[in-house]
């Protein structure tokens, strides 16, 4: 029940974000979609993480789309906060937030507002860390390393990027990233270390972490023709067009909510970036760099949705003055 009302209140979200952008008429263009758009309440009925990073993350986005335009200290608190409980749920926005403060602050300059984006941005910043100080201390009590969460960036990799996945068995079958296959396993079993006994549990998941990171960095150093394909792969496995499934009814979801509007979505980012408009510039850096974020990390179909109202409102935006 809980994720049901999260899922209503995110499509909510779309439409305040969107109102940013667009007028009352426009912003009911991706609201609509959100609501019909099937995954939204396929992933609310069930016990998944998906549906609270969706509310989490549009919740980050509007608190910085509202700061972006008027720079309070207010605002940048609130969507400190806001971040901050993305954050707990699964760190995409980690790398994004820093981005995001350096191209404020390039506008709020243009605009003759440089002093309050920094003070802003180190509001943001102090609101982050107190939502995340518990957590980073019982990390690391339990690891001795400051962690929001135990890193997965080697397990991410190695998935993809290892001697033993030449034809990228890993996408079997599409739309997924296959975690059982025979070459994963040998990889990662040349790649374990040898852990002194009585090594604790989350030091030891950090340290096996790292040493599949080694390994597949070595590997894509060795082999960057691999690397390569593995990210073109990656990529369409995240953002095919078909979606995988024997289901008509998600099918039809998919064509009508997704698939057709592609080259709409497309020409917003186009108009975003002509207009220099700053809302819309920051939901087409998003969701450019939530694509990277995944071609390089777990480039499984269902984890597009949390992309999905962005993708809804700029598609939406190329309807409009396409």
């Amino acid at each position: 029940m809980v994720q049901v009302l999260l899922s209503a209140v995110s499509t909510l979200l779309v439409y305040l974000i969107a109102r940013q952008i667009g007028s009352p008429r426009f912003a009911m263009i991706p609201y609509a979609l959100s609501v019909v758009y099937y995954p939204f309440w396929f992933q609310a009925a069930l016990l998944l993480s998906e549906t609270l990073l969706i509310f989490t993350t549009l919740l980050a986005l509007y608190g910085m789309i509202r700061w972006l335009v008027h720079p309070t200290i207010q605002r940048a608190w609130w969507t400190g906060v806001a971040v901050g409980a993305s954050y707990l749920v699964k760190t995409i926005l980690v790398p994004f937030v820093p981005l995001f403060l350096v191209a404020a602050y390039r506008y709020h300059r243009r605009l003759g507002m440089p002093r309050a984006s920094v003070m802003g941005a180190g509001a943001m910043a102090g609101a982050i860390a107190l939502v995340l100080a518990p957590l980073v201390a019982r990390n690391y009590v339990r690891s001795g390393r400051w962690l929001v969460t135990p890193p997965q960036v080697g397990h991410q990799l190695i998935q993809i990027h290892n001697a033993y996945n030449p034809t990228f068995e890993s996408f079997e079958p599409p739309g997924f990233v296959n975690e059982g296959y025979e070459g994963l396993q040998r990889a990662k079993a040349e790649a374990r270390p040898a852990l002194p006994p009585g090594t604790p549990p989350a030091l030891a998941e950090i340290l096996i972490d790292d040493a599949y990171r080694r390994a597949s960095l070595a590997f894509i150093a060795a082999d960057p023709a691999h690397f390569a394909r593995g990210l073109w792969r990656a990529f369409w496995n995240m953002w095919r067009i078909d979606y995988v499934t024997a289901k008509p009814y998600r099918k039809v979801s998919n064509i009508l909510c997704y698939a057709l509007l592609v080259p709409f979505c497309m020409l917003g980012m186009a108009i975003a970036v002509a207009r220099r408009h700053a809302p819309a510039l920051l939901l087409t850096g998003f969701l450019v760099y939530f694509a990277a974020f995944h071609i390089f990390t777990s480039a499984k179909i269902r984890y597009r949705i949390t992309a999905m109202p962005a993708f809804f409102i700029l598609a939406s935006l190329g309807l409009a003055q396409g």
